[in-house]
C-alpha cells in the first residue's frame, strides 16, 4: 500500500520519542508530537485553485523551512539556492521519467533516491540537517512544479502523494546511515573513554 514505508517509520519515530528516549531529552515532546500530526494528515489533501496537495507534505515543508530559518543569512541564502537546483532536478527526473519511462529499470523509488543523494552531497555533504532540509523543501517544491506542468496538459497529479512521502522517506536513509557511521567512531571512543574512568575511580 502506499504510503506505508512512511507511515512506519512515523510509528517508529513516535514510540522511541514516547517510550524510549528519556524525559530529559529536549526535542522528545517535539518529536511524538510532530509524528503523531504526520500520521494523521496522511488521508487529508487540500486545493489551492488547480493544485491539489497532500497535507503532509505542507507540514513538511514548513519544517524544513523552519530547520533552514535557524542557519546564519549566508548558508541559509545558500540553501534556498540549493533547493532551487535540487527542486528542478527532481522536476526534471519526473519528466523524463514520462518522456522515456523505458530507461527506468530499477525501482524508481531506488533511482530517486540515488539520484537525490548525489545531488544533494554536491551541494552540501557535512550537516545533516541541511541536507534532509535541503531535499525534503527541494522535492516537495519539485512535487508542485511537476504537478503545474501537467495541469497545464490537463493531467491532475496529486503533489506530496503517499508514493511521494515512500519515496522521500527511502531517500533519507542514506544521509542518516552515512551519518550514523560517521559519528560511530566518536561514540565508541566516548564509551571507551568513559569505561576507562569509571575503571580508575574504582
Amino acid at each position: 500500500m502506499a504510503g506505508t514505508i512512511f507511515l512506519w517509520c512515523m510509528w517508529a519515530v513516535w514510540i522511541i520519542a514516547t517510550f524510549l528516549l528519556p524525559k530529559q531529552t529536549q526535542p522528545r515532546l517535539f518529536l511524538a508530537i510532530f509524528s503523531l500530526l504526520l500520521i494523521i494528515f496522511v488521508p487529508f489533501t487540500f486545493s489551492i485553485l488547480f493544485l491539489k496537495i497532500q497535507l503532509t507534505a505542507v507540514v513538511l515543508l514548513l519544517l524544513a523551512y523552519l530547520a533552514i530559518s535557524r542557519f546564519d543569512i549566508r548558508k541559509r541564502l545558500y540553501n534556498f539556492i540549493s533547493i532551487c537546483i535540487v527542486s528542478l532536478g527532481y522536476t526534471g527526473f519526473l519528466l523524463f521519467e514520462i518522456i522515456d519511462p523505458v530507461w527506468l529499470m530499477l525501482d524508481r523509488r531506488i533511482l530517486i533516491c540515488a539520484y537525490m543523494f548525489l545531488l544533494i552531497w554536491l551541494l552540501e555533504n557535512k550537516d545533516i540537517f541541511s541536507q534532509l532540509s535541503m531535499m525534503t523543501a527541494g522535492m516537495i517544491h519539485g512535487e508542485i512544479l511537476f504537478a503545474m506542468i501537467l495541469s497545464k496538459w490537463g493531467m491532475p497529479y496529486l503533489a506530496g502523494s503517499p508514493e511521494f512521502l515512500d519515496t522521500l522517506m527511502i531517500s533519507s536513509f542514506p544521509f542518516l546511515s552515512f551519518y550514523f557511521f560517521r559519528r560511530l567512531p566518536r561514540i565508541i571512543l566516548q564509551k571507551i573513554t568513559l569505561n576507562n574512568m569509571k575503571g580508575m575511580r574504582h
